[in-house]
């Protein structure tokens, strides 16, 4: 591969850690015997798979150029799988979540039974041409799309649709696409090469304004260059 040039970050000490409420493992063998109850009274004929799961992760990054950052946070999951197995059919769904507190699992447990219930009342349908429905859940799908189109090593090899489009309409502009490093259950404010993760637009209101990029492929891009803003963490780079 080509030649690279770049510096490690350095002289960084921080240590962040998220502190949350501990639990028995029995409360949650409890929630989730409770809820599986609650879901057999409404639809008693479902086999139902619950299950919750704790993840405590601790992350340190050093180098020789006096970088040591420490990360640490415990993670909640839940997930929950209702089917039904008829002589003539059969009904399977299934949702899962990740977060940095306890999530309300009672909301997604009730949103699936309603599903149920909705399976229960069949239309005939006609032929034609429909319109396609997204809900927000498929919103990942088409981000992974995005994110290919916006990745700085995909870019350089000139391999995505948008190298050339800053400064251009590439979406609607009802959509903006920012990068916050406070949000969301993965927030921190280092990636692993020990670059600041700082706040970035890369669509403003379906106008390209920027790629993202790891070390190596910033260095690479000499027309497009903004200098990385802690995306070492992404794998497709």
């Amino acid at each position: 591969s080509p030649e690279v040039n770049f510096e490690f970050p350095d002289k960084i000490h921080k240590t962040e850690e998220t502190k949350n409420n501990q639990e028995s493992l029995l409360s949650y063998v409890e929630k989730g015997k409770e809820l599986i109850e609650e879901i057999s009274g409404q639809a008693p004929n479902v086999l139902t798979d619950i299950s919750f799961e704790v993840n405590h992760i601790k992350e340190k990054i050093e180098n020789s150029k006096d970088l040591d950052y420490t990360h640490s946070t415990k993670l909640y999951s839940f997930s929950i799988n209702i089917r039904e197995t008829l002589e003539n059919n059969f009904f399977d769904i299934y949702t899962a979540i990740v977060d940095d507190k306890f999530p309300d699992y009672r909301t997604f447990a009730n949103e699936l039974v309603q599903y149920y219930k909705l399976s229960k009342k069949h239309s005939k349908v006609t032929n034609g041409s429909f319109p396609v429905l997204f809900t927000s859940k498929a919103a990942k799908d088409l981000l992974e799309i995005i994110e290919l189109a916006l990745n700085g090593k995909q870019i350089n090899q000139q391999s995505s649709p948008w190298h050339n489009m800053l400064g251009k309409k590439v979406l609607s502009d009802l959509i903006t696409i920012k990068q916050d490093p406070l949000f969301g259950y993965m927030s921190r404010s280092i990636d692993n090469e020990g670059c600041s993760i700082k706040p970035l637009t890369f669509v403003n209101k379906g106008i390209l304004d920027n790629f993202y990029y790891d070390l190596a492929s910033d260095c690479r891009d000499a027309i497009n260059r903004v200098s990385t803003a802690g995306n070492g963490f992404k794998p497709s780079l």
